[in-house]
């Protein structure tokens, strides 16, 4: 018999108090005095035998997935104002980590709708004489500003602004020796999922086998972001190609996936805090982060760390791992070298979007008394940039407001997070070459990084797993989707969260769940004999819960919730 190392969990029905419990001891004590018993060990080396009912053909890596439905799937997610088989949002849903992550992705998805219906004419790259990738799009019929802009990276890591029209420079991309970067663009036009087979593609190549080597992260909860950002930063960029296994320090529990989700969760959630100073929310929700100009104010080793925060996101989506954390619009754009125009720096500062289209759409512009400057108020000093040289002294005005609008927006979308941005990139792109993301859009780089905006409960049902008495048409398994259904999002996405390590779906849906190194690991029952165990247990590394054959819908309803009432993290022995 082979020990497995994973999450186990209890409540005290006395205090209730999240446990751990002891190993090898067949009674312990609750600190509030409860005398507790564990799960029966025979019952659980009996579980861990179980036989799965599982379908037949069904893909076992991530890359033998049929993706031919995804772009119906995308598509039916977008322009549906609640989606398939999802729960209705509610006033009253959990407020947190949890809560937030949910109201990210239902933001994600009003996103999604409201790109799709005011997209209009699209863009259109090619690759010039001079290697740069050249952007274009019809004018609009009625004249209106249309202007964009692109980032261009050069050789030595550092970004400029740039029309679009005149593109970005091809130098840094990283691409392959004789790649067709021509050919290349063409990629771009094709349907999201014929894009990602061909990325995975890409991706496995890179990928260094564990028999040749791999990587170690070892980390202490209590110092999780110095030691975390310490190890990784060590790395070289092609370390990054290699296998990772997350290790909590004193935390007894193998990696099979669910302490990596772990790790990515915790890690997310601290480097995005507000308190750090990295990241502010954006200018139109409290659900998406955009770079805090200020971040060199609120911490001096902040560009140290906003290229580790491009490592981290470049090898989420290196691994398939998602993370909880959603950024604005022109962040993906900046990633995938898209360009940005004024309709995107809503996503940033509504107030001054709002005040560039009035200037735009009305006359007297002189009336709105500003000039070429953006002043701000520093520990109690005003202090003032100007837009252009002698800018304080210009007055803007019919004449001159279109130049304003231009430099406004390279102010606001670029110039005042220079520094930041050229780290964040230039971590991202360490792990992820440039060439490889360059064929997404910025609504499927969202999908591939933060996973589906929705937890769709038919698509749940279809990929599933059960095991020792539990089937698909088991009463308690009936009685568990009845009660999943009648969960808010957030309630289900802390459900999902307890039994997989992450509260998000990935973009391929339920039958794209992982344990480690791309296995797939369908959701799975476990059946479990009350008497010998009364509560549900979870096991993140593989995506399953341990359910007790209850009598009634009620009960599991019951102890459903109280597993929601749960505030756990950390690993013990089974």
């Amino acid at each position: 018999q082979v020990l497995l190392l994973q999450p186990m969990r209890m409540r005290c029905p006395q205090c209730m108090g999240v446990l751990a419990p002891p190993a090898g001891l067949q009674r312990f004590r609750c600190p509030c005095g409860a005398v507790l018993s564990p799960p029966n060990p025979q019952a659980q080396l009996s579980s861990a035998n179980a036989q799965e009912r599982l379908p037949e053909g069904r893909p076992t890596r991530r890359d033998q997935i049929d993706l031919s439905s995804i772009d119906a799937i995308l598509l039916e997610t977008s322009n549906s104002p609640g989606g398939g088989g999802a729960a209705p949002m509610r006033e009253d849903a959990d407020s947190g980590a949890i809560a937030g992550a949910v109201g990210a992705r239902e933001a994600q998805r009003l996103r999604m709708s409201g790109d799709m219906r005011q997209s209009g004419p699209g863009w259109t790259r090619t690759l010039g004489a001079d290697n740069f990738v050249h952007w274009t799009r019809p004018p609009p019929a009625n004249g209106a500003y249309s202007k964009a802009w692109v980032r261009s990276i050069s050789r030595t890591h550092e970004i400029s602004w740039r029309p679009a029209e005149a593109g970005y420079a091809t130098e840094n991309m990283r691409c392959p020796p004789g790649f067709d970067l021509a050919a290349h663009q063409a990629k771009a036009q094709l349907p999201f999922s014929k894009k990602l087979t061909w990325f995975r593609q890409q991706i496995d190549y890179l990928r260094i086998p564990w028999e040749r080597t791999h990587q170690t992260v070892s980390v202490d909860r209590r110092q999780l972001l110095e030691e975390s950002t310490q190890q990784l930063m060590q790395m070289r960029p092609d370390n990054f190609r290699e296998i990772f296994r997350f290790k909590f320090k004193n935390e007894p529990a193998l990696d099979a996936g669910g302490v990596a989700r772990e790790w990515y969760d915790q890690i997310t959630e601290t480097l995005f805090n507000l308190d750090f100073g990295l990241f502010t929310f954006s200018g139109t929700d409290r659900y998406s982060y955009q770079i805090n100009q200020y971040s060199d104010i609120a911490n001096e080793h902040h560009l140290h760390y906003f290229r580790f925060a491009g490592r981290l996101l470049g090898k989420a989506l290196f691994d398939g791992q998602l993370v909880e954390a959603h950024l604005v619009r022109p962040m993906y754009k900046h990633i995938i070298g898209a360009p940005i125009d004024l309709e995107d720096m809503q996503f940033v500062d509504r107030d001054t979007y709002q005040s560039l289209k009035w200037i735009l759409e009305n006359d007297d512009a002189d009336e709105v008394g500003v000039t070429f400057s953006v002043s701000r108020t520093m520990f109690g000093e005003i202090i003032t940039t100007e837009l252009k040289p002698g800018g304080k002294d210009i007055e803007v005005d019919d004449d001159n407001k279109y130049e304003y609008v231009d430099l406004m927006i390279k102010h606001t979308m670029f110039e005042s997070v220079k520094p930041q941005l050229e780290a964040l990139l230039r971590g991202f792109y360490e792990v992820v070459p440039a060439f490889l993301v360059s064929v997404f859009d910025f609504q499927e780089l969202e999908l591939l990084l933060c996973g589906l905006p929705q937890i769709d409960i038919e698509d749940w049902k279809k990929h599933m797993r059960y095991r020792g008495e539990y089937h698909a048409n088991h009463k308690v398994v009936k009685w568990f989707f009845e009660c999943v259904s009648e969960m808010t999002h957030a309630e289900q996405a802390k459900l999902l969260q307890f039994a997989t390590g992450s509260s998000a779906v990935p973009v391929e849906g339920f039958q794209a769940l992982q344990s480690h190194d791309g296995k797939l690991c369908w959701f799975a029952l476990q059946s479990a004999k009350v008497k010998e165990q009364p509560f549900i247990i979870a096991h993140t590394c593989f995506n399953r819960l341990d359910v007790p054959m209850y009598r009634t819908k009620e009960e599991l309803d019951k102890q459903l919730h109280l597993v929601l009432s749960m505030e756990v993290s950390g690993f013990g022995i089974e």
